[in-house]
C-alpha cells in the first residue's frame, strides 16, 4: 500500500499545480477499511468466480473543480488491497484428491499459505453534490458522487505447501493483471474546521465489470513413495519419482466492495 499511495501522489502533482492557480479547487485523502462483496468475497470452491478475498485497505486522492455553471467535477485517484483467505485455501485442500491422472486421488494435510493480496488502482472522473446544513456556508455539509473510470487489477499469486511425516507437497499459481471499466457511488458527509480544511466522512461503493485474466498456470508437484530422510522437505527427498501436474486456464473476476473511509480535505 505504501508503493501504491507514492503512485498516486506522483500522478497527482500535475492536478495539484492545477488546482492551486484557481480558488475554485478542493483537494482530499482519505483511507480506511474495505469489505469485498458477492463473488468478489466467496470461498466457494464449486464457484469458479470465487475470489477468496478478505477485508482489507482502501485509500484514495480526489480533487474537485467548480465549474462555472455550479457543477463540481471530481477526479479520483483511488487504491485497494484485499488479502487472501489462506485459511479457506487450506481447509480445501485439506480435503481436495489431487493427482487423480495417476489413479485413486491423494490426499494431503498441513497446508501453509502464503499471505498474498489482490490489488486495485483506478482513475475515475465524475460529478459531486454538496447540500450545506443549516446555513448555506454552515460547516456540516451532506455529500453524493458518481463517477466512473477504468480499473487496473492485479490478481494475486499463490504459493502453499504440505508437509506430513511421509509427504512434501508444493503448489503454484502464477499472479495476472488486466484492465476493466469501474464506477463509485460515494455519500458522505464533510466537517469544516475552517475556510481552507475539513474533514470528510464517507462509505464508497466500488465495483468493476468482469475482468478477464488470461493464462493462469497452476501447477503442484509432491513426493512419491514416502521421504527418503524423515523431515527433510524437498522434492529430490522422495522415495519414488516425484509426481506434478499443471494446467493453463483463463481467469474472471468482477471486484465489489463497500469501503468506509476518513479523510480530510484542503480548498485551494
Amino acid at each position: 500500500m505504501k508503493k501504491l499511495l507514492l503512485i498516486i501522489l506522483v500522478f497527482s502533482y500535475p492536478s495539484i499545480k492545477l488546482f492551486c492557480q484557481s480558488n475554485k479547487g478542493t483537494l482530499s485523502l482519505s483511507i480506511g477499511p474495505s469489505f469485498p462483496l458477492g463473488n468478489y468475497a466467496k470461498t466457494d470452491q464449486a464457484n469458479n468466480l470465487s475470489g477468496y478475498s478478505k477485508a482489507g485497505e482502501s485509500i484514495n486522492i480526489s480533487f474537485n473543480y467548480k465549474l462555472n455553471n455550479g457543477v463540481v467535477f471530481e477526479a479520483m485517484l483511488y487504491g485497494e488491497r484485499n488479502g487472501l483467505n489462506t485459511k479457506a485455501f487450506a481447509n480445501q485442500f485439506s480435503e481436495a484428491g489431487f493427482f487423480t491422472f495417476y489413479g485413486d486421488p491423494r490426499y494431503y494435510s498441513n497446508w501453509t499459505i502464503d499471505k498474498k493480496s489482490w490489488n486495485v488502482e483506478s482513475l475515475l472522473l465524475g460529478v459531486t453534490r454538496h447540500w450545506p446544513i443549516g446555513k448555506p456556508n454552515g460547516r456540516i455539509s451532506i455529500l453524493a458522487k458518481t463517477l466512473l473510470g477504468l480499473a487496473y487489477v492485479q490478481s494475486p499469486e499463490l504459493n502453499a505447501n504440505s508437509k506430513t511425516d511421509t509427504s512434501y507437497v508444493i503448489l503454484h499459481q502464477n499472479n495476472a493483471s488486466a484492465i476493466g471499466t469501474s464506477f463509485l457511488l460515494s455519500a458522505g458527509v464533510e466537517y469544516r474546521l475552517s475556510k481552507k480544511i475539513g474533514i470528510v466522512f464517507s462509505c464508497d461503493y466500488f465495483g468493476t465489470t468482469q475482468i478477464l485474466f488470461k493464462n493462469i498456470t497452476e501447477g503442484i508437484a509432491a513426493t512419491n513413495g514416502g521421504l527418503r530422510v524423515p523431515e527433510i522437505y524437498s522434492l529430490p527427498n522422495s522415495e519414488s519419482t516425484p509426481i506434478a501436474e499443471s494446467f493453463t486456464a483463463n481467469s474472471k473476476q468482477t471486484i465489489i466492495s463497500i469501503n468506509i473511509k476518513l479523510g480530510i480535505c484542503f480548498t485551494l
